[in-house]
């Protein structure tokens, strides 16, 4: 059930304040991504439900998907003031619901917009930060740009991630063949960037398997050179988001 104008909800264990609109939307966003990402239903607000039934063929697993998506909605629409639920009760999804609130709830301006894509392209891993929460924020700053109308190709992201990473990547960055990126063909283009983006994954699943054992400035200067011709094999590599197996946590 939805709560009164003002008070704090539970939701999936968290206590958070409820949505009353646009004077607070901004953190309860922030909150609530934090609770469906604690809840492993995050994946269910980034990517239409669609997306998840389409990745298998297996009956109970899209009964396990239409139930986790149902529970993401659910734990939105308690977390709302009674008159911010108004916009979602009839939403059939959490990414149709997701989008409805940011839709009527975010500040739409022009200047608005540009903060967004300042962020975006200003926003740098330090040495020290979570690599994967860096590229969830940055997959997140660029979902948010596409809805609110700046529509910009795979292979931007990529190059985003890459000038994100700090001197301690050069010389893996150095080693990318990213030619093909800026190739006017949209399906090579975004070849590129898929496979470059997967042997970033496969580089940053390296780097952690040597935190423990090796220096991380002496292994950043012993990074191999990656092959970037062909996309890598993702059938058994694990996400460090979901922890499901099949794709990369960017791609979550």
């Amino acid at each position: 059930m939805s709560s009164a104008d003002g008070e704090t909800t539970s939701s999936g264990g968290y206590q958070i304040p409820s949505l009353t609109g646009q004077d607070n939307y901004k953190t309860w966003r922030i909150q609530m991504h934090a609770v469906l990402f604690e809840s492993d239903l995050v994946g269910y607000i980034e990517k239409p439900l669609t997306e998840h039934l389409n990745a298998t063929t297996d009956e109970k697993e899209q009964q396990k998907h239409k139930k986790h998506d149902q529970q993401a909605l659910g734990q939105m629409q308690m977390c709302c003031s009674a008159w911010a639920l108004t916009f979602i009760e009839n939403a059939a999804t959490a990414r149709e619901a997701w989008e409805t609130l940011w839709k009527n709830f975010q500040a739409t301006s022009i200047s608005s917009k540009i903060f967004i894509k300042k962020e975006f392209y200003s926003t740098k891993l330090g040495d020290n930060d979570d690599i994967d929460e860096h590229i969830h924020k940055l997959h997140h700053l660029y979902q948010d740009l596409r809805i609110a109308g700046f529509i910009l190709p795979e292979s931007e992201f990529t190059s985003v991630i890459l000038m994100s990473l700090p001197p301690s990547w050069d010389t893996f960055v150095a080693s990318i063949d990213a030619e093909d990126l800026d190739n006017p063909n949209k399906e090579i283009s975004k070849n590129a960037a898929e496979s470059i983006l997967g042997c970033f994954c496969s580089e940053v699943i390296h780097w952690k398997s040597q935190q423990n054992s090796t220096n991380p400035s002496a292994f950043n200067s012993q990074r191999s050179t990656p092959q970037f011709k062909s996309k890598p094999d993702k059938t058994n590599t694990e996400c460090n988001y979901c922890h499901k197996k099949g794709h990369w946590a960017w791609e979550c």
